[in-house]
């Protein structure tokens, strides 16, 4: 029973990490399951404080390296909600193409363009826009990166818990 309960976690957990291609918050879905797991005296308290930990410190690194990262080229909290609003977008209307990573595409290209029609709505000069938007893109791969990462450790680390 144990084998297919790891196995039922793992895939249900590793949809939502998918989430964070989307622009959406998987890491903190990944959290719905240990809890009940908690509840069911599957896992213990300081394994779930462990598996939080990790959620918490994907997001933290996430919002720190979009609001620092940005806020050095002067990106204002609506270009930052443009690139959130055009990652999303894209991200889910990309995800069809080569199964499932072109949402992965589609986030990053969504974030720059949000962020560059904001800018050039905002102020008539390319190179500030363009200076902008390649900020806010790459501060976008790097939280997908460090988000993913995480949400696969606390897919794997939910597992071994279960195990033990």
């Amino acid at each position: 029973m144990i084998p297919v309960i790891i196995c039922f976690v793992s895939i249900l957990q590793f949809l939502f990490v998918m989430l964070n291609l989307f622009g959406l918050p998987g890491n903190i879905l990944t959290l719905v399951l240990p809890v009940i797991l908690y509840f069911t005296d599957m896992i213990t308290g300081g394994e779930l404080i462990g598996i939080t930990a990790v959620v918490l410190a994907g997001e933290i690194i996430e919002w720190v390296s979009g609001f620092f990262g940005s806020k050095k080229t002067g990106v204002t909290n609506k270009s930052v909600f443009a690139s959130i609003l055009g990652a999303i977008i894209l991200g889910v209307l990309m995800a069809p193409i080569l199964f499932g990573v072109g949402a992965l595409l589609g986030s990053v290209i969504g974030a720059f363009a949000g962020t560059f029609v904001y800018e050039k709505m905002a102020s008539a000069d390319n190179s500030t826009a363009l200076l902008r938007s390649a900020s806010v893109m790459k501060n976008r791969i790097f939280a997908i990166i460090i988000k993913f990462a995480l949400g696969i450790a606390v897919t794997i680390m939910t597992g071994l818990y279960i195990y033990n």
